[in-house]
């Protein structure tokens, strides 16, 4: 009879121990640079909330990749605006997080943008834009994928 219980206890503990979530512990700076982004929609919204279309197909396969040392790079995918031209340069820039991880401040050389964290899992990051401190009633959805 001890042993079952003593094993019983075993047992709890060791279900305890590995059935944490593994994904509790994932920040969303480790989510941000695990790999790169791909754009898949940029919308704009509408001041009636709804959104449109913003960005041409061209710019659906660009890339972003966010870097742990606070770099990011913006990429042409393979789809140019402009298809008889060579593909346009690497655009670099910083980025850094406020509010708890919920604000993405990307800091250009010549502006800055600043965009909520709607929602981001391992495949999928919402930005919406912020201007003033607080989310535009019209502005940019970007919609990210991997």
């Amino acid at each position: 009879m001890r042993q079952i219980i003593i094993s019983g206890l075993l047992l709890a503990l060791f279900a305890s121990c590995s059935s944490k979530n593994k994904e509790e512990d994932i920040t969303t700076t480790d989510l941000l640079v695990q790999g790169k982004w791909t754009m898949y929609h940029e919308y704009y919204k509408a001041a009636d909330g709804s959104y449109e279309e913003l960005s041409p197909a061209c710019l659906q396969d660009d890339e972003w990749e966010f870097n742990t040392e606070k770099s990011l790079t913006f990429g042409p995918g393979t789809l140019l605006c402009v298809p008889d031209e060579p593909a346009p340069e690497l655009l670099t820039a910083n980025w850094l997080l406020e509010n708890d991880d919920k604000r993405l401040v990307v800091v250009y050389p010549f502006d800055e943008a600043r965009y909520q964290i709607t929602s981001i899992s391992q495949n999928e990051l919402i930005l919406d834009e912020v201007a003033a401190g607080t989310l535009t009633e019209t502005g940019a959805r970007i919609i990210l994928n991997r």
